[in-house]
């Protein structure tokens, strides 16, 4: 059984590397990219073609808003949850 593949955008270093050694912890599911939320986010969700995308919704560099309709209108099948 394929993992469910997960781009995990968040802004803060320490708190991105904490959820993906908690989610990679798991055999289910891998962290495939991590991008915190800059100019790089759209090629990573290229690359990675994820699943889901966990994002943090009050990133500093950019509307966070604005990512999700940017991964939408790519990936309109991807999977968005938002950590506020």
């Amino acid at each position: 059984m394929p993992k469910i593949r997960i781009l995990l955008i968040e802004d803060n270093r320490i708190l991105r590397d904490g959820i993906a050694a908690m989610i990679n912890g798991h055999g289910d599911v891998t962290v495939a990219a991590v991008s915190d939320g800059r100019e790089d986010t759209l090629s990573k969700a290229r690359a990675a073609k994820p699943h889901l995308v966990l994002m943090d919704l009050g990133l500093e560099s950019q509307n966070s808003l604005d990512v999700v309709q940017t991964l939408k209108k790519e990936f309109p099948a991807i999977k968005i949850v938002g950590m506020g």
